[in-house]
């Protein structure tokens, strides 16, 4: 078994992870986690362990290709879609929707009357609607994932389940969401028995800041509504809830056991560059979680945190919020052995294929004369080829009297001689002659053109193109120059042959008269005009036949020149194919070193230039190798003259990768053993650890000392535990199994959220939309118990609510409208004035838009007075409630003195205050009169 199937084997995921997703930053995070999972190529018996759920009212598809395999999210099992809620008929219902009722009533009237399509717009109530109004479907989805992640079949491993509820804080879904979908899945913990107490809930929050360039303005009055509900519930709990299908969650519990942020820039002051980047880093983290022994260990080191999880600040705010950071050093061996394969193939094209001639390796004239004698296309030999027969004999005009002839009378002598003549020109130079030639020229040609192809082959192989297209260059100028002193021979041959013609003409009739003269002087008339004649044919014939003979010279190198022209047009395209596949390996090869952001968190690559260089002379071959390899005999560059640069370029990649698939097979502790830069193992992890930052800033200054109660939480995961190089921190390490990659996960624990950098500005922001949009889905905090009573006794102290006898009522701003009854008594009155926060908002708006018209200075002396005067009411139940209320006014004064204090002046003037804009601005009251 190799180390690798061992690592595999041994890290299979023990502990199963429900991983939920809320809204479309949920969505985001287990998208990504999804492909991870893939990516890394784990067996199904992994992905049994693992049930990824969405819920989310916009029904957006993502998808991508892993490993040929499209991932998404499957519609119905992965992903439910919770949108399409009729708010307005149920608004229009309200009163048979009775769960809702309870849970809502209060704030249904602000909601907008539409379908709830495409998103709840960023508003927490329509979030919550839609996952009320499909609540049946969200538990039986939630159950039915838990009851298979404990089933009995997972017994023998069995050690508890983890789940992994994320969502960002800022939008309308998940942030409205995410408390009740913990306890609900903490109920169903609960009936899994004695397992539920080894059943882990962490929550990863995503803060405002996470969503550079998105704008809205319900982003950051959403984030500290979910914090400050959260906190309600990990704090104090009592959180009671019934659902539409009866069923009733009532709980003094946390709902989760940690709660991660993450924001859009970290400890260090390090900004990312949007949110698909954090939700990334949250899939990273979550995947090492629960792909590796990271989860135990950090819910082990978890166990010896409760003292920093449980404490809380002078204001009642939890410390169990947390943040992570990640950072890896990474060899990735595979990528710089093709690096490798790339640069090496640079070589071979650039050094040697497309390389500039050598003249001191080749004589390219002494090539072609070499060619030449092979081919035996010289002048001389060429010619004794093409006329000679299958044995090699000559085939040469000899035109002499047949024996025959002696036996005929001198009278028919010519007549049957100039017969036989004829019958020799036609049957030698015009049947036997010419076959032999023609196929003589065939076969010399196709043999010329076999050789040239070779001796191409060889110099592009050996020698590159730019000489080969030099040869070619030569090759043609001496067979130029060969054809035309051939043409010039066959333009001579031809005047000669004209002029012999007319000659033969003219000799072969005084031949047939000297047939006829008297037969005393006819005989040797005959033969003297016989030897004439005769003499003059084997001349006519003899300039015939060497004329064909220099035609068929003229076709041999024709067809060669064509050969070599040919090849001259293939050195060209293969040239500029090959440049092209130049330039594309040199894009490919340019790399930087350093640090850089990957996968959502900070990577160091060791990969540098100087290893890199280290490693491909320790590898590469020579070039002549690699041509020779590349190459057979019988090919060579030009091959590829037809083909595609990308063709060219996967085939010359394929073959030269195989020297450095060593290199692929190093792990990221071999490559830091060889010290690169001079770095030590322990330099390096100083630098691992230091950047893995936790992804959230925190003001130090509002934490006791310092912050020093902050709890940090280190674990570094390396490929195998028992053998790494970083075995002496045995304490912190934990297996991964990826043999490219050293990670560190650091997490920052202990911290109430009001340290968060931002938070008086987010409070600000919260303060100044709260009166004018509703943004809380808890009941306690529909109407928050302090605003809401401040508000009251301040409508009193402002007329806008007013008693009789024991009742109270509320006197509208239109004085058309009737008053609103209240209650009898106080305490009735005043928590039925809270549980509507809607009556609740728009008493604060009329104060605040009274005390802008009053002046800062009268409103103070109006609620001084308030305060200052002693209660008719000494019972003594009636003066805590009235004392509680008077402390409230006062602390409203006190808000209003800052004020004051702050430009004395403005309150000598009505109407100096905008108490809606939360800062100063000068007003004339005078201008609305």
């Amino acid at each position: 078994m190799t180390e690798r199937n061992q690592l595999s084997q041994k890290l299979e995921f023990r502990r199963p992870t429900l991983v939920i997703g809320l809204g479309g930053t949920g969505h985001r995070i287990v998208f990504h986690l999804k492909k991870l999972v893939y990516q890394n190529q784990q067996p199904l018996s992994n992905r049994q362990r693992i049930k990824f759920l969405v819920f989310d009212t916009s029904n957006e598809e993502l998808e991508d290709i892993v490993h040929g395999q499209k991932i998404t999210l499957e519609p119905g099992s992965e992903f439910i879609d919770i949108g399409q809620t009729p708010v307005a008929k149920i608004k229009y219902n309200l009163d048979r929707q009775s769960a809702i009722k309870e849970r809502m009533g209060s704030i249904m009237s602000a909601l907008p009357p539409t379908v709830l399509r495409n998103g709840a717009k960023q508003l927490r109530p329509l979030g919550l609607l839609a996952f009320l109004w499909r609540y049946k479907d969200v538990e039986k989805v939630l159950r039915d994932a838990i009851w298979e992640l404990a089933g009995r079949e997972h017994e023998y491993e069995q050690d508890g389940i983890t789940v992994f509820i994320v969502n960002s804080l800022v939008g309308g879904t998940g942030s409205s969401t995410f408390i009740d979908v913990a306890y609900i899945v903490r109920q169903l913990f609960e009936r899994l028995g004695s397992l539920a107490d080894f059943c882990y809930i962490i929550g990863v929050g995503v803060l405002p800041r996470a969503f550079h360039g998105i704008n809205g303005p319900y982003l950051v009055p959403n984030a500290v509504a979910s914090l400050k509900e959260l906190n309600e519930c990990m704090m104090h709990g009592n959180f009671r809830v019934r659902y539409p299908n009866g069923n009733i969650i009532h709980t003094e519990y946390p709902p989760f056991n940690l709660y991660y942020l993450l924001d859009g820039i970290d400890e260090q002051g390090h900004t990312w560059s949007g949110q698909n980047e954090v939700c990334q880093l949250a899939a990273e983290a979550i995947f090492l979680q629960m792909g590796s022994q990271i989860g135990r260990k950090s819910e082990n080191d978890f166990d010896n945190l409760d003292d920093v999880l449980m404490q809380k600040t002078e204001d009642g705010i939890g410390t169990f919020f947390g943040s992570f950071g990640l950072a890896s050093i990474v060899f990735p061996g595979e990528s710089v052995a093709r690096l490798c394969a790339a640069r090496h193939a640079q070589s071979v094209i650039r050094n040697k294929i497309i390389a500039q001639p050598n003249h001191e390796t080749v004589n390219v004239d002494r090539v072609v004369e070499q060619y030449l004698d092979a081919a035996g296309l010289h002048a001389s030999g060429l010619s004794d080829r093409l006329a000679c027969d299958e044995d090699g004999i000559p085939l040469n005009i000899d035109l002499t009297a047949p024996a025959w002839v002696k036996r005929l009378s001198p009278a028919s002598i010519p007549t049957e001689l100039i017969r036989y003549v004829r019958d020799y020109e036609q049957a030698r130079l015009g049947t036997d002659f010419k076959r032999w030639l023609l196929q003589n020229q065939e076969q010399i040609a196709h043999r010329s053109r076999e050789l040239l192809l070779e001796q191409i082959n060889l110099l592009s192989r050996t020698e590159g193109i730019q000489t080969t297209e030099i040869f070619l260059a030569r090759l043609l100028e001496r067979l130029h120059r060969m054809a035309s002193q051939l043409v010039l021979q066959q333009a001579e041959w031809d005047g000669q042959q004209t002029t012999l013609f007319q000659e033969l003409e003219h000799l072969e009739t005084a031949f047939a008269q000297a047939g006829e003269v008297n037969f005393l002087w006819r005989t040797r008339k005959v033969a003297q005009a016989q030897q004439v004649y005769l003499s003059a044919a084997q001349n006519l014939f003899d300039i015939r036949w060497r004329n064909q003979i220099a035609a068929s010279m003229l076709s041999v190198l024709s067809q060669v020149k064509h050969t070599a022209q040919e090849a001259v047009e293939k050195c060209r395209a293969t040239r500029g194919r090959l440049q092209a596949v130049l330039g594309n390996l040199e894009r490919k090869t340019d790399s930087t070193a350093g640090p850089v952001v990957l996968d959502g968190f900070t990577a160091r690559s060791l990969a540098r230039s100087s290893l890199i260089d280290f490693l491909y002379k320790k590898y590469a071959p020579s070039v002549a190798d690699t041509l020779t390899s590349l190459f057979s005999q019988h090919s060579s560059p030009l091959d590829w003259s037809d083909s595609t640069p990308q063709d060219i370029e996967t085939a010359l990649l394929e073959l030269c990768s195989l020297p450095f698939e060593a290199i692929a097979q190093l792990s990221v502790e071999d490559v830091i053993l060889m010290h690169p830069d001079g770095e030590t193992p322990e330099s390096l992890y100083t630098w691992l650890t230091s950047q893995a930052t936790p992804s959230w800033n925190l003001d130090l200054t509002r934490l006791p000392d310092g912050g020093a109660m902050l709890q940090r939480l280190e674990v570094i995961g390396v490929p195998d535990e028992t053998s790494s190089v970083y075995r002496h921190r045995a304490n912190v390490l934990v297996s991964t199994g990826k043999r490219d990659r050293i990670t560190a996960f650091v997490a920052r624990i202990g911290a109430p959220f009001t340290a968060i950098q931002h938070w008086d500005h987010y409070l600000n922001v919260y303060k100044r939309v709260r009166g004018h949009a509703p943004l809380h889905i808890l009941p306690q905090f529909q109407a928050d118990n302090n605003w809401a009573r401040q508000t009251f006794v301040l409508g009193l102290v402002f007329e806008r609510i007013i008693s009789q006898g024991s009742y109270f009522y509320y006197i509208p701003a239109d004085p058309l409208k009737s008053r609103e009854p209240l209650g009898q008594g106080l305490a009735n009155s005043l928590q039925t004035f809270i549980e509507n926060e809607a009556l609740v908002q728009e008493v604060r708006e009329l104060i605040e838009h009274q005390v802008a018209a009053e002046g800062v200075q009268a409103a103070l002396r109006r609620v001084t007075r308030y305060y200052d005067t002693p209660s008719k009411n000494n019972r003594m139940q009636a003066d805590d409630l009235v004392l509680e209320l008077k402390r409230l006014v006062r602390a409203y004064a006190d808000e209003l003195r800052q004020i004051y204090q702050l430009g004395p002046e403005m309150g000598r003037n009505a109407g100096d205050i905008d108490f809606d804009d939360d800062k100063e601005r000068t007003r004339d009251e005078n201008d609305g009169d």
